[in-house]
């Protein structure tokens, strides 16, 4: 699939139909690489949880256009949404930020993250609406938080999706 963006980039992504039409995760794989390096990540929570999956290169990966950059990436986040409206119309509301999104939001950050600060995360956490949780994963870098603790990594994961039940 190729999702245009609002400013004309043409991204890169992987749809991957799940059992549940209503649960949609909308990933993207982290600074370097593609969405090819994260197959496994896909597979366990696709096996976990179910639902579908769009992983998307965002700008300036994989077979995604343009150059990476903070504005950029909004509008990525963004194209993908509106891509999914069009595949699962019913669980995608019409919203812009994270400040106004009406469902639960985790936010889940390495502590040793240095291509994106820990306070990114924070200040995002800060800005999301309530219910929210914020996850410092202690050891994490800026990719496959999930392979640092899996079980902590899944256990938190879990426990968040069956509170909102989700799961």
């Amino acid at each position: 699939m190729f999702p245009t963006t609002a400013d004309g980039v043409k991204l890169h992504g992987w749809h991957i139909p799940g059992p549940s039409p209503d649960v949609v995760w909308l990933i993207f794989h982290g600074n370097g690489g593609n969405i090819s390096v994260r197959m496994n990540q896909y597979q366990e929570i696709h096996r976990r949880y179910g639902g579908s999956i769009l992983a998307i290169d965002y700008r300036g990966y994989g077979r995604s256009e343009g150059l990476p950059s903070e504005g950029g990436f909004y509008a990525d986040a963004l194209a993908a949404r509106m891509l999914a409206t069009e595949l699962h119309p019913a669980r995608f509301s019409a919203t812009k930020h994270v400040a106004n999104l009406p469902v639960p939001t985790l936010v889940i950050h390495g502590d040793s993250n240095r291509t994106v600060s820990p306070a990114n995360a924070e200040r995002i956490f800060g800005a999301a609406s309530d219910p929210k949780q914020l996850e410092i994963v202690p050891g994490g870098d800026h990719e496959g938080l999930d392979l640092v603790e899996p079980e902590r990594y899944h256990l938190v994961l879990t426990d968040f999706l069956r509170k909102y039940d989700a799961l």
